[in-house]
């Protein structure tokens, strides 16, 4: 995706964008058509840590009451990614041992600069 992205988990980001415009979660809440107590969720990291199709759309109502555009959200990002990659993989384009491979590269990698 090309623009804005997060690269921050849910609650940290939630946060500062609160705090930019001075929201509070009754705010963000009305803005993202969505109750205070879903914002306190996302907030607290109760929800949305693990992006599933119900969370996207609570996801697509903060990035609309920010401005932002879709996918901003790490979370979303992350979801959207899987899902690609389980469809190359189903249609033959990706080969588990290929991400097999690239993930115990970027292991090492971050054992050695540990």
């Amino acid at each position: 995706m090309v623009g804005q992205r997060a690269m921050k988990p849910i609650d940290q980001e939630l946060r500062e964008l609160m705090d930019s415009r001075g929201w509070d979660q009754t705010k963000l809440g009305a803005e993202a058509r969505t109750t205070p107590a879903t914002v306190s969720r996302y907030l607290s990291g109760n929800r949305g840590r693990v992006a599933e199709p119900r969370v996207i759309d609570t996801l697509r109502k903060f990035e609309s009451a920010f401005g932002l555009p879709e996918g901003y959200f790490l979370e979303e990002q992350l979801y959207n990614a899987e899902q690609e990659v389980r469809q190359l993989v189903r249609g033959g384009a990706i080969r588990l041992a290929d991400l097999e491979a690239l993930i115990a590269a970027a292991r090492y990698e971050q054992k050695k600069s540990q």
